[in-house]
């Protein structure tokens, strides 16, 4: 999101801390994010391919996994039908494609 942009969100979960619009990339759905400063688990649907476009995002991909911090440009993949465990001490934008069960990805799928 652009600094100073209005905010009209679509999509939000942890009681609105991490918050999303809807949008496509590449015919693919998609949103465009931000998380609040805090610690987060998050179910996982479709498989997510989530870039860090502002901000440092800690993620794992398991309770006992260890944590990796991704920056501005780096992405990392969530698999789908699973637990994400995010934690950040600053706000976090970010885009996620989703890839669904049927490898289309696209609204529908």
């Amino acid at each position: 999101m652009l600094e100073g942009e209005p905010k009209n969100w679509d999509n939000s979960c942890c009681n609105g801390r991490i918050r999303s619009v809807d949008t496509t990339v590449n015919g693919r759905r998609a949103t465009e994010g931000e998380i609040d400063p805090g610690a987060y688990t998050v179910p996982v649907g479709a498989e997510e391919h989530i870039t860090i476009t502002n901000g440092n995002l800690d993620a794992k991909h398991g309770r006992d996994a260890e944590y990796t911090t991704y920056g501005p440009g780096q992405s990392f993949v969530a698999p789908a039908h699973s637990l994400l465990w995010l934690r950040c001490g600053e706000p976090v934008s970010y885009q996620c494609v989703y890839f669904e069960a049927d490898g289309q990805g696209g609204y529908g799928a």
